[in-house]
C-alpha cells in the first residue's frame, strides 16, 4: 500500500474503526436470500431491513473520502445495508476504501504520464488489514 499522511480524518466521526474481517467476526452479518451479506436499498429487501432493530442494521455508504460501512440506517449516499446477529453499542466505521487526491494535482490538472494515478488525479486505497487501517487513521482502541 502506498502511504497516506496519517492520521486521516474521515467524515463519520466514529468512536472506533474495524477492518471488514474484524467486523465480520465481531458482529456476524446474516446472509440474504441470495447468500450474500448485503441487502438492497429498495423492494422486499429494504422492507426486511426496515423491520429490524436499528442496532442490528449497518449501511454501506460512499462519501467524498471513499466507501465505508457505518452503524445504523442511513439514506444519503447509501449503497446497501447489512443486518448483524450482534447489535452495535457505539459508533463504528468499517473503512473499505479511501480515495486520495494524487500529488500531481497540486499544480492543477492531473498529469497524463503520472506514475501514481495514471492521469486520473486520484488514487483509491483498499483497507484490508489492521496495519493498513492504523497506518491511515492512527492507533485504534478496539
Amino acid at each position: 500500500m502506498d502511504t497516506i499522511t496519517q492520521p486521516y480524518k474521515n467524515w463519520s466521526n466514529a468512536l472506533y474503526r474495524l477492518t471488514y474481517d474484524e467486523w465480520l467476526e465481531k458482529y456476524q452479518p446474516i446472509k440474504n436470500n441470495l447468500s450474500t451479506y448485503s441487502f438492497e436499498t429498495y423492494g422486499d429487501e429494504l422492507e426486511y431491513v426496515l423491520q429490524q432493530d436499528d442496532k442490528n442494521v449497518w449501511t454501506e455508504m460512499e462519501g467524498m473520502e471513499g466507501i465505508s460501512i457505518v452503524n445504523g440506517y442511513h439514506l444519503v449516499n447509501r449503497l446497501c445495508y447489512y443486518i448483524t446477529v450482534k447489535p452495535w453499542t457505539k459508533d463504528v466505521e468499517i473503512p473499505i476504501s479511501i480515495d486520495k487526491q494524487c500529488d500531481c494535482m497540486s499544480e492543477g490538472d492531473a498529469k497524463i504520464d503520472c506514475g501514481e494515478c495514471g492521469g486520473v488525479g486520484y488514487m483509491t486505497f483498499y483497507i484490508d488489514t489492521r496495519e493498513e487501517l492504523e497506518m491511515i487513521y492512527g492507533p485504534q482502541d478496539v
